[in-house]
């Protein structure tokens, strides 16, 4: 390479420009000087920058006569002119796009995103839009490295405080307050504060904005949408509100509610179909109980056939999770719980076991919540409690086999198992279930889990008390549909 230099001489040497003799271990000079003798025999490298060469365009040629006798000429050999290479033309929104797909492409279980919610990689195409879904992603991506760092910097907050500024002013918009965008927003705001290690306290409310979301939810049902992105997302929200919506009373859903998400819901989703249990039961069965808690002196015939279909996709997603990973039941399985293996099927085969191991929390969770209040209404049943006895052990067998994934793989065991510990009332399963909830941390404290738990579980009681009650006074016992219920 032109101007790099052959000497292999020593550094002393070098600098004195003295002729060095190469011997080893030290040269003669070095010796004699009793110097260190460094870099003797070396081949000494320089890197020079290289520049895109712009030619320069051809000149007419002057006419003769034209050039002046003092005119310059323009030496032959003269350099090129050189450019320096410029990265790409973006603004914020093309680089927030960019950081948001990057969190989208992480291919880590315990930091994907897939099981928040499908729609959730159509929202690059709708940035732009809406001023708060824009802030909302930004608050995501910033803090989306919090869950390895746990660090919290001050751009992070910023980016969080940013995004619940929009979204106020977006909200307190007319034109832009009922859009897919603004209700994307809430949710993703919603993850930011929910999840766990994200940000927040130990004084903030679990979801903070369920009745924002539900009020959002209804106009959605009074406007109509269809497609593929709004029935996502239609459908996420649903599930993430409704076992809410049973004991908070000013979460309240529309009448047309319960219509609306039967049309939304998929077709071919059970259990039988997709080898994993469907939202579509699930999910009604849970509204028809919202409006039975409203008005408890309405058709509970709805809640009875929804409630034995949910035993039997239950029971089918418990055969197929079996069939992936062995028995999930904890009476069956070892005290470290049943790992899965990540190696048979490779990764997309591991996130397909994953969503199901989702899908069949959520089925556990919800049956539960369904046979607490059916128990209240039907004392005299003896069947009812035995039906889900099992389900507590197999929900904490489940949250070890999916402790692997924390934080975001596996951030639906919480509200899993609150739902579950405000179902059941045995001692012995509350103290697995709190135990479970008290892995949970840093963000929120145990003892903040514990306080919600109990919280949740007083107001069922009294909402069973309740039911009770209009049980003996209505003699709902007396009606055959409730003899016939299928036992597990």
């Amino acid at each position: 390479m032109a101007g790099v230099p052959t000497g292999r001489g020593c550094d002393a040497c070098r600098k004195q420009k003295k002729k060095c003799d190469l011997a080893k271990p030290a040269c003669s000079r070095c010796t004699r000087l009793r110097i260190p003798c460094i870099g003797c025999g070396e081949k000494r490298y320089k890197f020079k920058h290289a520049h895109a060469a712009v030619p320069e365009p051809a000149r007419e040629k002057p006419a003769s006569g034209s050039e002046g006798p003092n005119r310059p000429a323009v030496a032959a050999n003269a350099e090129p002119r050189s450019i320096a290479l410029r990265r790409a033309p973006s603004n914020g929104l093309t680089r927030g796009t960019a950081a948001y797909i990057a969190v989208l492409e992480v291919s880590d279980l315990r930091y994907d995103l897939a099981g928040c919610g499908a729609f959730l990689k159509d929202l690059p195409r709708r940035l732009g839009r809406n001023k708060a879904l824009d802030a909302s992603i930004g608050a995501l991506t910033a803090l989306f490295p919090k869950l390895y760092t746990v660090e919290t910097s001050r751009g992070m907050l910023a980016a969080y405080v940013y995004a619940l500024e929009c979204l106020r002013y977006t909200l307190a918009d007319r034109a832009t307050a009922q859009t897919p965008e603004t209700l994307c927003a809430i949710y993703i705001v919603t993850l930011c504060q929910a999840s766990t290690s994200w940000i927040g306290g130990t004084d903030d409310s679990p979801v903070a904005h369920s009745e924002a979301v539900m009020h959002i939810l209804n106009c959605i049902a009074l406007n109509g949408w269809r497609g593929r992105f709004e029935n996502q997302l239609f459908l996420t929200l649903a599930v993430s509100v409704l076992p809410e919506s049973i004991y908070n009373p000013k979460i309240k859903p529309g009448p047309w509610f319960r219509r609306v998400i039967e049309t939304f819901a998929p077709l071919g989703t059970t259990s039988s179909r997709n080898g994993g249990p469907g939202p579509v039961t699930s999910v009604s069965t849970l509204v028809r109980l919202v409006e039975f808690v409203r008005d408890p002196r309405g058709d509970i015939a709805d809640i009875v056939i929804g409630y034995d279909t949910m035993l039997r996709e239950t029971a089918q997603a418990r055969d197929n999770l079996r069939n992936m990973v062995g028995t999930p039941s904890g009476s069956d399985s070892s005290s470290d719980g049943l790992s899965l293996p990540s190696s048979p099927g490779g990764p997309d085969m591991e996130k397909i076991r994953l969503l199901c191991q989702a899908q069949y929390a959520v089925l556990l969770a919800a049956t539960m919540l369904v046979n607490s209040l059916l128990c209240a209404m039907l004392p005299d049943n003896a069947e009812l409690a035995g039906q889900v006895a099992e389900y507590p052990d197999e929900l904490v067998a489940l949250n070890e086999q999916t402790a692997k994934y924390r934080p975001v793989g596996a951030g639906f065991m919480p509200t899993c198992l609150l739902m579950a510990s405000a179902a059941t009332t045995t001692p012995a399963h509350l103290d697995k279930l709190h135990g479970a909830l008290a892995e949970f941390g840093p963000y929120p404290e145990d003892s903040k889990w514990h306080y919600w738990a109990a919280e949740m579980r007083g107001l069922f009681q009294d909402l069973r008390y309740k039911m009770s009650l209009i049980y003996h006074e209505t003699e709902l016992g007396d009606l055959p549909l409730y003899e016939g219920l299928a036992t597990k």
